[in-house]
């Protein structure tokens, strides 16, 4: 038995109560390990945008397409169209 003051705690009590805020610091340690990997995910998604955004900054798309056949065009379209993504964003305010 565990005393202090008038509070008094059993043996297996104080084990449970251990055991249960054991288990909360791990799921708590888990958590922020998925969280630090959810940033490194965006961060890296972050900079490979970038990367991205300067590489297609540089390209003379007129040239590009003046250049382009007829077909050429149509697969520049067709996958300029594959790669937009539309999102309907819903706000509601009460």
């Amino acid at each position: 038995m565990f005393t202090r003051g008038e509070v008094q705690i059993s043996a297996d009590l104080f084990a449970e109560e251990q055991a249960r805020l054991t288990a909360q610091i791990e799921t708590l340690r888990a958590t922020e390990e998925q969280d630090k990997a959810v940033e490194q995910r965006s961060a890296d998604s972050a900079d490979r945008f970038d990367e991205i955004a300067t590489y297609l900054a540089k390209i003379d798309v007129d040239a590009l397409w003046d250049a382009a056949t007829d077909t050429e065009r149509r697969v520049l379209i067709d996958e300029l169209i594959e790669a937009v993504d539309v999102h309907d964003h819903l706000a509601v305010t009460i």
